[in-house]
Parts: structure tokens; sequence; C-alpha cells
């Protein structure tokens, strides 16, 4: 299945930490898919054991919080159609 991005939602500069350089994660509205898109969502085994569904509560719980905050940011971005500067998954004004 081959998804055409929408608009840039958040950049997130991450410092490096052990065994890691520091990165810049770009993330880009993915739309919305209906069931049958769903349906043939296949993730490379290699790089993960699956994907769900998550409400922004269970985004919080599943996630480790850099992750999580960054997720935050992205949905408040596409609600008023920004686009946000984090630091480590943190706001910068």
């Amino acid at each position: 299945m081959s998804l055409t991005p929408g608009r840039l939602l958040v950049v997130d500069w991450v410092p490096a930490r052990d065994g890691r350089t520091d990165g810049v994660m770009l993330v880009f509205d993915g739309g919305f898919l209906d069931a049958v898109q769903a349906q043939r969502i296949v993730v490379p085994p290699a790089e993960l054991k699956g994907w769900a569904w998550s409400d922004p509560p269970q985004t919080r719980q599943r996630l480790q919080p850099l992750l999580a905050r960054r997720v935050s940011e992205c949905l408040q971005a596409r609600a008023d159609g920004s686009t946000r500067y984090l630091e480590d998954g943190v706001p910068v004004s």
C-alpha cells in the first residue's frame, strides 16, 4: 500500500544519547485510513512486532515518554493547522 504524505506536522530535534547520535525527526500527516486500507497494513517483522490504534491515554501508556510527547504535539498541530518545532519532544517557543 502506498500513500502520499500530507503536510509537515512536527520537526523534533533529539539530542545524542548513549550509543546514538543526535537527530532530527520529521512527522507528516498520514491522513485517515478506511477499514480496507487498515487491513492491508504490513509491518516489517525485523523492525516491529505489530501495530495498534491508540487514543491519547493509550498512547501515553504504550510509548516511551519522548514518543508520547511527540505524538501529542502532532495531534495538536493537526488540529490547529500548525507545524511544531520540538527539542526532545518539548515545544520550543
